[in-house]
């Protein structure tokens, strides 16, 4: 009976061992685990702040083409193709809108009809420079603003791959705009 009892010590000697052995393995990865914790939340923490920063000193301004912001310029806009077979009867209808901005890459309007935007939406458009040229470019309506209780929709337009003699035409139009800002901003000061 000694003999067992020798074995059933031994045994129980060593699973108190083996479980010392995990107990203090976890405490060590525990402790590990909490060490990370606090060093990544001090790096999260120092990433916000400098992110607080950077906000306030600098916003970071993600358009490739200086925007010029535009007061009661009127466009036609011509529907090409509205991307969805439920719209096609809208194809080719035309309507005239209020340009809120332009650049070299597109332009913001704003008009008083809703229609969606689920599907690409091509769009043919036209405007007249102060010299009575017509400028026609084609563009991809990217994005719809609502705001609640307007009655007016804005849309985004990309141009699509506009000629060189189109940009030119453009960004004599975005001239011509700046010079008459100015020279009316100076009129008014004298």
């Amino acid at each position: 009976m000694s003999e067992y009892l020798v074995i059933a010590l031994g045994a129980g000697f060593e699973v108190i061992l083996v479980l010392g052995v995990l107990f203090a393995f976890m405490l060590h990865y525990k402790a590990i685990l909490n060490k990370d914790r606090r060093i990544i939340m001090t790096l999260r923490q120092e990433l916000s702040n400098k992110r607080n920063l950077m906000a306030i000193e600098e916003p970071i301004e993600r358009r490739r083409h200086h925007r010029l912001k535009l007061n009661d310029e009127k466009c036609t806009v011509r529907i090409i193709d509205f991307g969805e077979y439920t719209l096609q009867k809208l194809n080719n209808k035309s309507f005239e809108v209020e340009m809120l901005d332009i650049s070299l890459g597109g332009m913001k309007i704003s008009c008083s009809i809703d229609f969606p935007v689920r599907e690409e939406v091509d769009v043919a458009l036209s405007f007249t420079k102060e010299d009575g040229t017509i400028i026609h470019i084609k563009g991809l309506v990217m994005r719809k603003e609502t705001k609640h209780g307007r009655r007016t929709v804005n849309y985004g337009i990309q141009f699509i791959n506009p000629s060189a003699k189109e940009e030119t035409e453009i960004q004599s139009y975005i001239n011509q705009k700046e010079i008459a800002k100015k020279l009316l901003t100076s009129a008014a000061v004298r």
